[in-house]
């Protein structure tokens, strides 16, 4: 699919699935268990593994006004230090899921964590000073779709047009570092593997197509550019 195909795709709107479609076994089945609610008395050693990072989220979230360069740097570290992790046990144990599985989803709440960098676009040149820009794109091409969609999200709101008009100077280092980094051509090669037909997945096509119009809307000199390593 070439970059015009890209900006005139429509996906097809799809129903929400079914209570069976997360139910299913195997590996991606594990990923996709919703975190547990965990009962208000219930001591944080009787939790489970879920329950602990559900509360780890929800923890996090209220630190979110506390958000300086420090926080920022910090969430960059832990982001690749889990990454570094789980691809150093999806390597050892490449046949046995099971044993990189925790690191799998711990993964994934890092990535969720990045989403309140979206809020403090003055803090942008500190993501990108880091080099988290090259470290989030470069997590695109995990193996695990849940993964890579969650890195989509981030980069649309990352990028989202009222965020960078925040602080319009600040935010246009972000842009330029991604494109830097072949944003269009990685986002590209991650829209081949969608399924639209796929709920989860269809909301991914969407999100490309809205990173795609941030980033012309920001600058749309740099965005052809982008546009032109993609074709």
């Amino acid at each position: 699919m070439d970059i015009e195909e890209l900006l005139d795709f429509q996906p097809a709107r799809t129903l929400k699935r079914g209570p069976d479609a997360e139910a299913d076994g195997g590996f991606e089945g594990m990923f996709k268990r919703k975190a547990v609610e965990a009962p208000q008395k219930k001591n944080y050693e009787d939790m489970t593994d879920e329950e602990r990072l559900a509360l780890v989220m929800e923890l996090d979230e209220d630190k979110t006004a506390e958000m300086d360069e420090g926080t920022v740097k910090r969430m960059l570290l832990n982001l690749e230090k889990k990454y570094s992790r789980n691809q150093e046990l999806r390597i050892k144990h490449a046949e046995q899921p099971e044993k990189f599985m925790e690191t799998e989803i711990e993964l994934h709440v890092e990535v969720g964590k990045c989403l309140s960098i979206a809020t403090q676009p003055q803090l942008y040149p500190v993501l990108v000073q880091c080099n988290g820009v090259k470290l989030i794109v470069s997590l695109l091409g995990h193996p695990n779709s849940d993964i890579v969609l969650g890195v989509v999200d981030l980069l649309n709101e990352l990028t989202d047009t009222d965020v960078i008009n925040e602080a319009i100077d600040d935010a246009l280092e972000l842009v330029e570092a991604l494109v830097k980094n072949q944003i269009m051509s990685v986002l590209v090669q991650v829209l081949e593997t969608l399924d639209e037909k796929n709920e989860d997945e269809a909301k991914g096509l969407h999100n490309i197509l809205g990173i795609a119009e941030n980033l012309v809307e920001a600058d749309p000199e740099l965005a052809d550019h982008a546009f032109t390593q993609a074709s």
